[in-house]
């Protein structure tokens, strides 16, 4: 009946919970025959005390697994409470770079989630590249150890009240090194296009040694790291890329499965800020074309004003222009006959009637 008929049982079940297991098992043919034949019969008896100890095996199994069980529904709920800070930050945060600073702050802390470093890859519409956006992390252990003191007892939500309120960001040396990445989408053949291009692809595991002629130039310490995709209602925006080349933790499934439920619920709220800056530059231009339509219409209020002036003074021109064609036919008739008996009186009369009547 029993592989080893001497447990050793350490641990310790409340009474009810071991009578209703007793309860169950009592209903059982097999321990009803077993207690039949325990009348005054040794073997029988020997019988029900192995049934008995199986039992109470059984009962020792039910605790754990409801102890793991536990434990495991624990995690979760933290794991789900972590995710509502950060999705809650997310839907508090007015630009783009403070949504991808609580990102990569959430990859970054916590058991839950957890990883050493952490970046942001997004989507450029425009040139049609994958770029380097944010990153978070250390660069040494001995820079890890320093900032690790620093914030292991600053809450989560503190962290990213502090982001969210944050004016300006120092960017750190990881972020200034991708911030130079370009990939062109066209690029099948890179890990990183790969997990975009691919629908059937929700994660990579990226090992030095299997891309050999992948440059990680940009990524100091890179022995192996894990890709994950940021897809919004079918769209990829980018990607999270995160390892443990401080501690060396491994990346477990466990870890990964993590990382893309953090993706998964910030993709939307990411793509929100995305739109935001779009919609903010567009502002930005819109105000920039107000003001030189602006400056262009007061340049040409007052060139329609020297246009009227000019056509003022053609109109002025033409005006004096008339009478003084005429007094001067009439000047020159009467110079032909100044000094002579035939004096053109009458036109010296004609050219003072034109001043006075002009």
């Amino acid at each position: 009946m029993l592989s080893n008929p001497e447990p050793e049982i350490t641990d310790q079940q409340g009474p009810s919970a071991i009578q209703d297991d007793i309860t169950i098992c009592y209903e059982c043919q097999r321990f009803k025959t077993n207690t039949e034949r325990g009348f005054g019969r040794r073997s029988a008896d020997q019988a029900i005390g192995l049934t008995v100890i199986k039992l109470l095996e059984q009962l020792l199994l039910k605790k754990r697994n409801l102890q793991q069980t536990a434990d495991e529904l624990k995690k979760t709920i933290e794991q789900l409470n972590l995710l509502k800070n950060i999705t809650d930050a997310l839907a508090r945060s007015e630009s783009l770079e403070k949504s991808l600073k609580i990102i990569l702050t959430g990859a970054s802390s916590g058991d839950a989630f957890g990883f050493n470093r952490a970046a942001v890859f997004l989507v450029n519409d425009n040139n049609n590249m994958l770029e380097g956006k944010c990153a978070i992390g250390p660069e040494s252990p001995e820079e890890a150890n320093r900032i690790w003191e620093e914030i292991s007892k600053i809450p989560l939500n503190r962290l990213l009240e502090e982001i969210l309120n944050g004016e300006e960001f120092v960017p750190c040396s990881l972020e200034t090194m991708i911030s130079k990445v370009r990939v062109p989408m066209s690029d099948k053949e890179n890990p990183l296009i790969k997990i975009l291009n691919d629908s059937k692809e929700k994660v990579i595991d990226i090992k030095k040694e299997l891309y050999p002629d992948f440059d990680m130039s940009w990524w100091p310490g890179f022995e192996k790291a894990v890709a994950v995709p940021l897809i919004s209602e079918g769209k990829p925006l980018g990607l999270i890329w995160a390892d443990n080349a401080i501690t060396g933790k491994p990346i477990t499934n466990e870890l990964i499965d993590s990382l893309k439920s953090l993706a998964n619920a910030c993709a939307s709220g990411l793509q929100n800020a995305i739109l935001h800056q779009k919609l903010y530059a567009q502002l930005k231009e819109l105000e920039r074309v107000h003001e030189l339509f602006k400056s262009n219409q007061a340049y040409l209020v007052r060139h329609e004003r020297l246009a009227d002036i000019g056509m003022l003074a053609t109109k002025v021109a033409h005006e004096f222009r008339v009478p003084l064609v005429t007094i001067g036919g009439y000047a020159r008739r009467m110079k032909k006959t100044i000094g002579t008996e035939n004096f053109d009186r009458l036109s010296v009369d004609v050219i003072i009637c034109l001043l006075y009547t002009s």
